[in-house]
């Protein structure tokens, strides 16, 4: 270990426009895991394997990108899912 690394946080502030950057990143991520949690149900899983984890998000993914579709096809409003599947 070297006189000056003493494993203490260096005192060096980050820049204004890095923090910035770094914040969009942050609620970029954030609305992600928002909508892939609360949206596709995933707070109710809990996969003993990952592999089922992955197979379901993938199943509720194409169900929501399938009822996009429709939705297209049938002249209605893109995300009006509820009433398409009877919720």
């Amino acid at each position: 270990m070297s006189g000056t690394d003493n494993g203490v946080r260096s005192k060096r502030s980050w820049s204004k426009r890095l923090r910035r950057w770094i914040a969009g990143i942050r609620q970029i991520v954030e609305n992600a895991y928002d909508k892939l949690f609360n949206t596709f149900g995933l707070w109710r899983e809990r996969p003993h394997e990952l592999e089922g984890l992955r197979a379901r998000l993938a199943a509720r993914v194409a169900l929501h990108n399938f009822c996009i579709w429709l939705n297209d096809q049938l002249d209605r409003p893109r995300l009006a899912f509820a009433d398409l599947l009877g919720w």
